[in-house]
């Protein structure tokens, strides 16, 4: 396995890991359990800066650039799809971001509706993680030879050094290994 594949299915088990804490706070939610503000937070902020930022964007801004020029078409095709799939998701991630918000006011009903969009981007996350799984990375191992594959693995790690931070990413991994380790859920 390449480098930038080992790199995506790394940053898969750990989204992997914080929908499942996700998907036991809905649970809590749902029995009318507390639940910290600060906890939820810290799942909104893990979804939106290292999905969204970090892994969506190495895809979206130069896996799929790549796989393009190697002649898989974009529209119609499995990137046109993942790209369809990436733009579903950030809006289940704004429902959820909605209802996080919702919540640090007790709105009547709050903690269901974060439930209800946590279960929700669940679901489309783990379906849309096993079609990457199972079809994009072995057809980016197909596709890219052992140069482009270089030169992509140089251009993630600039994109994470110039506009994620790694700080930032080291940040993230810290707060899913936190949280699923504690038992956060």
């Amino acid at each position: 396995m390449t480098a930038i594949i080992q790199t995506l299915r790394t940053e898969h088990e750990e989204i992997l890991k914080m929908l499942t804490v996700a998907e036991a706070l809905a649970h809590r939610l749902d029995k009318e359990e507390r639940v910290p503000q600060k906890t939820l937070e810290k799942v909104v902020e893990f979804f939106g800066v290292f999905v969204g930022k970090c892994h969506d964007g190495k895809e979206n801004d130069i896996l799929f650039p790549a796989l393009i020029s190697k002649g898989l078409p974009r529209k119609d095709s499995l990137v046109g799809s993942l790209l369809r799939q990436h733009k579903q998701g950030w809006s289940l991630f704004r429902a959820l971001a909605d209802a996080t918000y919702d919540n640090q006011f007790h709105f009547d009903g709050s903690g269901q509706r974060w439930a209800h969009a946590a279960r929700s981007y669940c679901e489309f996350m783990r379906h849309h993680i096993a079609q990457e799984d199972n079809t994009l990375l072995p057809e980016a191992e197909r596709i890219l030879g052992p140069q482009d594959q270089s030169v992509l693995s140089w251009k993630f790690d600039r994109f994470e050094a110039e506009r994620v931070g790694l700080s930032t990413h080291e940040r993230m991994h810290r707060m899913v290994e936190e949280m699923a380790g504690k038992g956060a859920a």
